[in-house]
């Protein structure tokens, strides 16, 4: 358990105060009042996880107000005794109660609650008290009344009362005639819940009635009429049988309440811990706080943290590190420069994320849990015990060395002062060394600049400093990590006017040792100083590349969208125009089966022709695509989805990627992004297919005698094979005839695909009877 002292001394009640304005009701900053700081980290990542979903809810719906909330404990265990509740106690249980509908209408707004799971176990356990709610204010008005429907006796009680004050006021008006002389005004009221009316005084021997009273200047006697005493003591018998009934109705409202406690009692807990949960909400939006990551490694990596009792406009926020190369911070620096903020800061942001409460500080800030906080700050010196500084100083550090170990906070502020500084400087070592060797983590402000040197020969601590400008004289409350402080005095003391021959005499008198070690951290602190400019401009830099570099990976990304778009319509289009192509085809095949023998020769022709281009365009919209496969071979050649080019793969990669070369140079391509052309072996094969169908094929096709369709088929196979074979030129024999032959030949080979040109035949070549075609 942290203990209150170091809770006071770091200032924490009013960083409690702060979050208590937060709260909605006396009852939940009674409850905040109460919080300890938790040391199980378990139960404090969940009081995170808890806070951390309050504030989603709270930036995303705002937070569910609550209305009349106070702890029903003391209530409910008077009703337990049978007591009767009071009406405005009761009226206060219901305004209570109610807030149940606040918080399912609540529910009713968040839409994914699986995102808020601890959060919406507090919520989701919240029942409305439908039976106790409506009873109470079927029985009380809103002005704190009990309704006539209450009860039938408490309606027929008013009833009698309304007829008996109806006689009363009719039997007045008879007596305020009949005595007006007698009578001060013409009016009546009552005195002891009596009807009187106002008599003057020398009159009340002789008016008939009953004296109840007399004005302060004895001018005025409050007689009750004689002629309704009668009627009096009936409504006042009345209304005493009206307060036993409201007390018999009270009873019954108070057991429903009684029989409800369980229900109750769990209610008033859930609004309050609720309430509790959307103030520390509001509290870590108003301060732009942030979820720690938690540990029990002793941990502590604050990025760029802000003390909260600091005004916004003027805190300086700082990194603090710890736990991991070293356990011990040893800060220097000038008086009233910070160092003392940043050590409060360091324990004030361990209770809070102890209690559940979110740090001001940066996304990704590390926090340890720690099961003791020890503080030696300031001045406290016991006037009680007549103690000086240095006494008091060493009686509280000496009970925090008997207590301390591997699950501590210590937090020294100016250690070792108040003593020689010598000797002051000695002892502070000396404690830092047994605080280190128990295991704790440290943190020590110091004016010595001994504890530098240890901290400069010591691995595990790290010096530090708060910077102060010199030109300006004034400190800037920054932390620098791995830099210690120096002394600024002769600095500040020239600048501020002081003569020359005083710094000269006052220089004489520090340690050469002492300045030698100076003169160095200066020389450090320039060079860190430059090294940290240096950095800067380099972070600057490989930002700006940073972002370049995602600018063209977008623009790549968007590229490769849209050029995938355009391929995928591309190929649609062209399997379309396969589809279309083997349709024609089709409808040209079963033209030509169906009139064979009545189409003329030249229609004929032109069918076979057309069907033929079909077949090579179909053909070349099949090979520009390729084919999409897993198992490639070195040599395959491929077409390149990403570079749109074909290319030959020269290697296989790991990883699913092949070293393909693409014209003169060479890429790697994973296998989704190649498409299949023709294997390694293709032109061997294609050899071996020329020489068998060479060996088939002639340079010449003899069609004499034959009929022009049956010519036709043999032409166009001919020609087939003669483009595989290699042919470049070829002589197809037609014969003279009647020259139809010849025409529907001619007429072929012009519109066919793979013949560049023809003539008839010369000498030697059959003359007119022959055409020797050129292939493509």
């Amino acid at each position: 358990m942290i203990r209150p002292q170091a809770m006071d001394a770091l200032d924490f009640e009013a960083v409690r105060e702060q979050f208590m304005t937060h709260a909605t009701s006396s009852a939940t900053r009674d409850y905040i009042a109460r919080l300890v700081p938790q040391t199980d980290l378990t139960t404090i990542q969940i009081m995170q996880a808890q806070t951390d979903e309050s504030l989603r809810l709270f930036y995303r719906y705002q937070r569910p107000r609550f209305n009349h909330l106070f702890p029903v404990h003391d209530l409910l265990h008077f009703v337990a005794a049978d007591g009767i509740l009071e009406i405005e106690t009761l009226m206060e249980l219901a305004f209570l109660l109610e807030n149940a509908k606040q918080v399912h209408q609540y529910l009713e707004m968040i839409e994914q609650p699986n995102e808020y799971p601890h959060l919406w176990a507090t919520l989701n356990h919240v029942y409305y008290e439908r039976a106790v709610v409506d009873k109470i204010w079927s029985v009380i008005s809103e002005d704190g009344k009990i309704k006539d429907s209450a009860s039938s006796e408490l309606r027929r009680i008013r009833r009698a009362q309304s007829e008996a004050e109806r006689l009363i006021r009719k039997t007045m008006a008879t007596i305020m005639q009949k005595y007006a002389s007698q009578l001060m005004e013409q009016i009546y009221t009552l005195r002891n819940d009596r009807f009187v009316v106002p008599v003057r005084s020398e009159y009340k021997n002789s008016f008939p009635g009953i004296i109840h009273g007399e004005s302060a200047t004895r001018t005025t006697v409050y007689i009750e009429p004689q002629e309704i005493v009668v009627i009096n003591n009936t409504l006042s018998d009345l209304y005493v049988q009206e307060r036993e009934e409201i007390q018999k109705i009270l009873f019954e409202l108070s057991q429903l309440v009684k029989e409800h406690a369980p229900s109750v009692a769990h209610n008033a807990e859930r609004f309050i811990e609720l309430d509790f949960l959307f103030a520390k909400a509001a509290y870590a939006a108003e301060f732009d706080a942030t979820m720690p990551d938690l540990n029990i490694d002793n941990v502590i990596d604050i990025k760029q943290g802000r003390h909260p009792l600091i005004d916004a406009k003027y805190v300086i926020a700082n990194d603090v590190r710890i736990g991991k190369e070293y356990q011990t911070i040893v800060i220097t620096g000038p008086n009233t420069g910070g160092k003392t903020v940043v050590l409060k800061m360091l324990g004030l942001f361990t209770i809070m994320a102890q209690l559940g409460l979110h740090i001001p500080a940066r996304e990704g800030s590390q926090l340890a849990v720690f099961e003791q906080i020890f503080t030696e700050i300031g001045d406290e010196q016991s006037i009680e015990q007549n103690l000086s500084t240095f006494s008091a100083h060493m009686q509280h550090v000496v009970g925090i060395l008997n207590d301390v170990d591997e699950k501590s906070l210590v937090l020294f502020d100016e250690l070792g002062s108040g003593t020689d500084p010598k000797e002051g400087a000695a002892l502070a070592i000396g404690i830092l060394e047994y605080v280190y060797q128990r295991g704790a983590i440290t943190v020590a402000t110091t004016h010595y600049p001994e504890l530098k040197i240890y901290a400069y020969e010591s691995e595990h601590v790290m010096n530090a400093s708060v910077i102060f400008d010199v030109e300006k004289l004034m400190p800037t409350y920054q932390l620098e990590l791995g830099m210690p402080g120096h002394s600024n005095a002769f600095d500040i003391a020239g600048r501020l006017g002081l003569q020359a021959d005083v710094l000269t005499t006052a220089r004489r008198y520090i340690d050469e040792r002492e300045e030698n070690i100076d003169q160095v951290i200066r020389r450090f602190e320039e060079e860190a100083r430059k090294f940290v400019e240096v950095r800067t401009e380099l972070a600057a830099t490989k930002a700006k590349a940073e972002e370049l570099e995602a600018q063209l990976h977008a623009e790549y990304d968007r590229l490769d969208v849209q050029k995938e778009r355009v391929l995928d319509q591309a190929r649609r289009e062209a399997n379309k125009f396969v589809e279309d192509a083997q349709k024609q085809s089709e409808a040209i095949i079963r033209e030509i089966k169906e009139e064979r023998h009545q189409l003329k020769d030249h229609e004929l022709v032109s069918a076979r022709t057309r069907l033929k281009g079909l077949k090579h365009e179909t053909k070349n919209v099949e090979q520009e695509r390729g084919q999409k496969q897993n198992n490639y071979a070195v040599g395959d050649v491929v077409y390149v989805k990403t570079l749109q080019s074909n290319g030959s793969i020269i290697e296989q990669l790991k990883n699913d990627q092949w070293l393909v070369k693409v014209g003169s140079f060479q890429t790697k391509v994973k296998t989704d992004d190649l498409r299949f052309l023709k294997a390694k072996e293709q032109k061997k094969q294609e050899q071996n297919v020329r020489r068998k169908i060479s060996s088939r094929a002639g340079i010449q096709l003899d069609l004499r005698g034959e009929r022009l369709a049956d010519a036709l088929d043999k032409l166009e196979k001919y020609l087939d094979q003669a483009q595989l074979a290699g042919y470049d030129q070829v002589a197809i024999i037609h014969g003279h005839g009647t020259g139809a032959l010849r025409t529907g030949v001619q007429e072929y080979l012009k519109q066919s695909p793979i013949v560049k040109n023809f003539r008839f035949g010369g000498e030697g070549e059959g003359g007119v009877g022959a055409t020797i075609a050129t292939l493509k």
